[in-house]
């Protein structure tokens, strides 16, 4: 599902930087801008 695959790039991307603690992100607000910089054709 492509909820899945939005989780799992924001996941990767959150690894990629220092160990935090995940509970200081907004995780819908990651998931707005990763959609948005994505520009999916999700409704057409």
């Amino acid at each position: 599902s492509k909820g899945a695959i939005t989780e799992e790039y924001i996941i990767k991307d959150i690894t990629v930087n220092p160990p935090i603690d995940l509970s200081i992100f907004d995780i819908p607000l990651i998931r707005s801008q990763f959609e948005k910089s994505e520009l999916k054709p999700d409704k057409q």
